[in-house]
């Protein structure tokens, strides 16, 4: 019985040890973000995020990424927050792309009124990305 459980042990170091080797890529991994801001008046404004990976990235780096993004948003006493996963971003309805923003992710806006989508684009060079209008 002792060799038994070594030989269990053994199997799940290695197991472990190539689970850290080799992460997994998250280039088949996105998040999308529901987001609604409540204004005072009662009136609400919804739109949508979606956070992709850029190659090479692993999934651990882009979940990270993913929960920065909903803790921001979520400081905001304003507005509420979901947040899923999903294989990819949407292409249909993007307003606009920042590339390889924080140096590894690409984020996809949705649904935002002008004013809102100009600040996203302003932001998106502070985060070291580059902006892509929708095609």
């Amino acid at each position: 019985m002792p060799t038994l459980r070594l030989a269990f042990m053994s199997g799940l170091i290695a197991a472990s040890a190539a689970l850290v080797v080799a992460p997994a890529q998250a280039e088949d991994m996105a998040c999308v973000m529901d987001i609604v801001k409540e204004a005072k008046d009662g009136s609400s404004e919804k739109w949508r995020e979606c956070a992709q990976a850029s190659k090479g990235v692993d999934a651990k780096k882009l979940r990270d990424a993913c929960e920065g993004f909903k803790a921001m948003s979520l400081q905001a006493t304003d507005r509420t927050t979901t947040m899923r996963y999903a294989p990819r971003c949407k292409s249909s309805g993007v307003q606009g792309i920042c590339r390889g923003a924080f140096g590894s992710v690409d984020r996809h806006f949705y649904k935002l009124n002008a004013k809102n989508l100009a600040k996203q684009q302003g932001s998106c060079s502070t985060s070291g990305g580059t902006w892509e209008n929708a095609k």
